[in-house]
């Protein structure tokens, strides 16, 4: 038996929805995602106090923040620390070692983590640089990390963490970089500030015509979001990242994305693991990590 709607939620509503959400950050949106999409606008609408999805629809045409809460109560963020694992064992080694002789002269290594979420896949990505550099205070380590919803971005730059997302973790990784809360916030952990030091938290669209970003990077992880774009918008997103990805760097998808029509611009090292062919295309833009 179908449940009654606390609110009016027309199939017009629907493809409403779905054209902005496409417009503004390139999700599509299946009609399988209808329910999930009720579901996050009505916490809207209570909190709003508003009584149809139509006044919702009008209000974010007019303020500016309501649009990106908009957006934010529709991007999905599920991550987890060191999820998919192997790409973080492959970027212990081979390609930390690789990176320390190519780089040994300048001591750089620039890193994006291009949808970051909550911040769990960009820490992870630090701690296996300083475990994997000996004298990695010597380096000069960047991470960007990056992502459409500004709350994550913000919650992010705190390195706060309920003690409940570390669990599993291996305890000695727990001890070397996470400090304890206490009193009231004993059920909370924090990343170190010399880790926390390491990551460049910004908002950042995928699908922007323009991307601020220099051909400067080792590494770009784009995992598990291009599953939200269409095969057109995964293409134009991924020829971007190989246009900011260093020759000869690599890039990490998500354990069900594909590097689609780009073979030829790419190797494929392993699960999801790929590496930019060279070229001579560079960028001039002006770059977000520095």
């Amino acid at each position: 038996m179908a449940y009654e709607r606390e609110f009016d939620f027309s199939e017009n509503d629907f493809v409403i929805i779905k054209t902005r959400i496409k417009d503004i950050a390139g999700i599509h949106l299946s009609d399988r995602k209808k329910d999930m999409v009720y579901s996050r606008l009505a916490r809207r609408l209570r909190s709003l106090n508003l009584k149809r999805i139509a006044d919702y629809l009008k209000l974010i045409d007019d303020d500016e923040q309501e649009l990106i809460n908009f957006v934010n109560s529709l991007t999905t963020n599920l991550t987890s620390f060191f999820r998919e694992k192997h790409h973080f064992e492959y970027l212990a080694d081979p390609i930390v070692p690789e990176l320390v002789r190519l780089n040994r002269h300048d001591k750089k290594i620039r890193i994006w983590i291009s949808a970051s979420s909550t911040g769990e896949e960009a820490f992870s990505t630090a701690f296996t640089l300083c475990e994997s550099i000996q004298d990695w205070r010597n380096w000069d380590i960047k991470i960007l990390a990056t992502d459409l919803d500004s709350n994550v971005i913000r919650d992010s730059k705190t390195g706060i963490y309920p003690k409940s997302r570390i669990e599993g973790l291996d305890e000695k990784l727990v001890q070397k970089y996470f400090l304890n809360g206490s009193g009231k916030n004993r059920d909370f952990c924090r990343v170190k500030p010399e880790i926390l030091s390491l990551i460049s938290f910004k908002e950042f669209n995928l699908i922007a015509p323009e991307w601020r970003l220099k051909k400067q990077f080792d590494v770009v992880f784009c995992r598990n979001v291009l599953i939200y774009f269409d095969k057109e918008t995964q293409q134009q997103v991924l020829r971007s990242i190989l246009k900011v990805l260093k020759n000869e760097g690599h890039l990490f998808l998500g354990h069900s994305e594909s590097i689609g029509d780009l073979k030829n611009q790419t190797t494929h090292l392993g699960k999801t693991w790929f590496r930019n062919i060279p070229d001579t295309q560079s960028s001039s833009k002006v770059s977000l990590c520095g």
